[in-house]
């Protein structure tokens, strides 16, 4: 984006009322008169040729040119707290209690957005909205994995209608220029999302991993008549514990203990951080080149439609990608393209415009493979226990980028143009070199606690 001082936000204190009495060539001549220039002050009024944008509603230019950074990152803060919430929120009382949890929050704050005139409540729903949003799409990942042999296309596809609704946002904001007439219709959708709570399952794994086998039974009965009933399992048979009774207190808190768990041996906690550091990488690429349309001077519907299509794309591509070369091998194949586009972009002129696009929307394409290939990948490196809080903690370091992607190519892109991407290349780097601490888990068997990953994996690499 170009820097704030091109937009001519200050201006010089003449006495202009005096100035509109004298003729054009009087004017001239008293000005060229004056021995000091007068004082310079910043403008008070604006005139805006377009009018439709939350820019001219509350005048995010000049000295306020970065608070329309803000309204980005106030999603993505919301994101980063809702992704750990409801992540332990899924692991302790179940995917489906969860989910529809998240919905009825995204659901309250977008229709609320359509109606604020502050711009510092407007914030406060957007941190609302994502706080919402990754709810649903967290859980809604988890809540699917126990799809058995059809888990790797299903994976993928899943993301498919995240791009789909790129293209579709792109068309609308063609057409619909207002923007708070475009936020009431992207937002009618999100009214459904609450109804789900009647037709969605819980997930069978997680109630197995909370001796609910009945539930489970139920559940898996529906799906495939043939299941066999668990009561011949003698943990069946076995008389229910005396638990002690638990204040309120304590019953808030002990859900978030389960973090912890991600660190209670060696080879959790490898996992754990090499996700985080690789979850922020992705989503500041995914986010990053996906606003940063202003640097490369392109059309911006265009830029935005172009990066939905490739992602549609790249999902399809990722499906045998993972059959042929797993997950690790994949990830690794993905990285090292993403960062050789993207560190290559600083040694082209930005005068070959065409060609730049061309290497960012190929980073984009295969950032969008690496976003969905490991969120796969992420779900199979940890028990089921404790799978929605690794997924919930990843999503919200991953949100630590999508936080801060706007700051890299709003302040950074204003002084040089190639800096965003550069950036994002030398992450990606970095992601190549950490991927070698993880195992591949394709075909391998998932667990459901701690004990039986660590007594099967105490050969392999952590």
């Amino acid at each position: 984006m170009q820097s704030p001082q091109m937009y001519g936000c200050e201006y010089y204190n003449y006495n202009y009322s005096f100035l509109s009495t004298l003729s054009f060539e009087e004017a001239l001549k008293y000005v060229h008169s004056l021995k000091n220039l007068p004082e310079i002050i910043p403008c008070q009024k604006y005139k805006y040729e377009n009018t439709d944008s939350v820019i001219s509603e509350w005048n995010l230019i000049c000295d306020r040119y970065y608070y329309r950074t803000h309204i980005q990152s106030a999603y993505a803060l919301g994101k980063f707290v809702g992704a750990s919430f409801f992540g332990v929120l899924a692991d302790e009382y179940g995917r489906r209690f969860s989910f529809s949890l998240a919905a009825l929050s995204f659901t309250i704050s977008a229709a609320s957005a359509t109606i604020l005139n502050d711009f510092y409540l407007f914030l406060c729903i957007r941190f609302f909205i994502g706080f919402g949003a990754v709810g649903c799409y967290g859980t809604g990942y988890t809540l699917k994995l126990y799809v058995g042999s059809s888990r790797t296309w299903v994976c993928c596809s899943f993301n498919i209608s995240f791009a789909i609704g790129m293209v579709i946002l792109a068309a609308e904001a063609y057409y619909i220029h207002y923007w708070k007439t475009l936020l009431i219709v992207i937002s009618v959708p999100t009214l459904i999302l609450p109804s789900f709570y009647w037709f969605l399952p819980e997930s069978p794994q997680w109630l197995l991993s909370q001796k609910r086998y009945d539930d489970a039974y139920k559940v898996l009965h529906k799906i495939d008549p043939s299941t066999k009933s668990f009561s011949s399992s003698p943990k069946i048979n076995q008389p229910p514990a005396d638990n002690p009774r638990i204040n309120l207190a304590t019953k808030l808190i002990e859900p978030f203990t389960k973090i912890g768990e991600l660190f209670s041996n060696s080879m959790l906690a490898v996992r754990a951080l090499v996700c985080f550091f690789i979850w922020f990488t992705i989503s500041t690429l995914y986010i990053g080149l996906a606003i940063n349309g202003d640097n490369l001077t392109v059309n911006q519907y265009a830029y935005i439609a172009l990066n939905g299509v490739l992602e549609v794309c790249s999902y399809l591509v990722s499906i045998p990608l993972l059959y042929f070369f797993g997950r690790k091998g994949t990830s690794l194949l993905l990285f090292t393209f993403i960062g050789f586009l993207l560190i290559s972009i600083m040694f082209i002129p930005k005068d070959c415009g065409t060609i730049i696009v061309i290497m960012a929307l190929l980073g984009r394409f295969f950032a969008s493979s690496a976003y969905v290939i490991f969120a796969l990948f992420t779900s199979e490196l940890f028990p089921t226990v404790i799978r929605n809080t690794a997924i919930g903690a990843s999503l919200t370091m991953s949100h630590v980028g999508t936080f801060v992607s706007p700051y890299i190519v709003d302040i950074l892109g204003a002084y040089r143009w190639y800096l965003p991407s550069t950036i994002l290349g030398l992450f990606s780097i970095m992601s190549i070199f950490l991927l070698c601490f993880l195992p591949e888990t394709k075909n391998k068997p998932s667990y459901n606690d701690i004990d039986e990953m660590v007594s099967n994996n105490t050969s392999r690499i952590p």
